[in-house]
């Protein structure tokens, strides 16, 4: 089809939307109209019946009875007026006679009162004034604020024995040095090697259950073995107080620590030990490739890929060949 033809038919399509019989241009007409008189009436109407402004009043013309009074800071005020609690008024006394009619004026509550005679009915008393202070609901500002008034010595003198009487002395036995030498009777504690050990045998030590056991034994194999007994406190719930008591039971092998080879060891490897991530092991790999290997732990520091801290813990477990 010609170019021209093209554009003809094009053009009678489009002026064919257009083309509307006598009844379709009427109706058209009327729906225009409508819409026409519904947006006049729209914007016309509103004013039309807009509401009159409401009538000010001056202020000379309200009755002066019906204006609230305004309460000076002088001026009295009737009815129950909302004050701020005043503190207790504090007065010398002993608490371990104090009735609660007594502790109620000093401000204590209901419930600590309770608590109070509570703890004394358990047998306690106050001896000294520190004692009235150990009180849980008692802190440091309110007990500072009482202490004074306390009728109580700042320390109390130290406890006489219950029992006084002179009991005779017990005959003298024969003594175990007597019939036998020191040496069978020798206090020999158990000794565990925490490099070597198996869980039964640390299970031998006093302080070290079955769940300690496992956990020494899993970080071992994790580090390649331990030459400090301070890192059993990186172990999950390890205290200060259960190192120290296995301290005089246990010893520490070194020689028996897996070292790691820093120049031949791969990203992988060097991840999975505790003390170095995975981002730090590629570091490592990274800049040994670009040196063509490492010298001696003190380089690595000078190149930034470990502080103080982490020399320190990984010093026994690295070697340079």
């Amino acid at each position: 089809m010609a170019p021209a033809n093209l554009w003809v038919q094009m053009f009678k399509r489009f002026r064919s939307y257009f083309i509307h019989h006598r009844a379709e241009r009427r109706g058209t007409l009327f729906v225009l109209i409508l819409s026409l008189i519904v947006m006049v009436v729209a914007v016309i109407y509103p004013r039309l019946v807009a509401p009159e402004p409401p009538k000010m009043t001056r202020l000379d013309e309200i009755p002066t009875e019906s204006i609230p009074a305004v309460v000076g800071p002088g001026d009295a005020v009737e009815g129950p007026v909302s004050r701020k609690k005043e503190p207790p008024k504090l007065f010398h006394f002993d608490p371990n006679g104090l009735s609660d009619s007594g502790y109620t004026a000093l401000g204590f509550s209901q419930r600590e009162i309770g608590t109070l005679r509570k703890y004394m009915a358990a047998g306690a008393s106050f001896r000294e004034k520190d004692d009235f202070g150990r009180l849980y609901f008692m802190d440091d500002e309110r007990f500072d604020s009482i202490r004074p008034f306390l009728l109580l010595p700042e320390t109390a003198p130290a406890r006489k024995p219950k029992y006084t009487k002179n009991y005779p002395e017990k005959p003298e036995r024969t003594k175990w040095s007597d019939t036998a030498t020191y040496d069978a009777f020798k206090y020999d504690p158990v000794k565990a090697d925490l490099n070597t050990s198996d869980t039964n045998e640390l299970l031998a030590v006093a302080g070290i259950g079955s769940f300690y056991a496992r956990q020494i034994v899993e970080y071992r194999e994790e580090l390649g073995g331990y030459f400090t007994l301070a890192q059993l406190m990186e172990l999950w719930k390890m205290t200060e107080e259960n190192v120290d008591r296995i301290a005089g039971q246990v010893e520490i092998d070194t020689t028996k620590i897996q070292k790691m080879d820093i120049n031949a060891a791969t990203t992988q490897r060097l991840a999975k030990h505790p003390y170095i991530a995975f981002d730090l092991a590629n570091k490592i790999v990274t800049r040994r490739e670009e040196l063509g290997g490492f010298h001696d732990i003190d380089e690595m520091v000078e190149e930034g890929l470990l502080n103080d801290e982490l020399r320190l813990k990984l010093a026994a477990y690295l070697e340079f060949r």
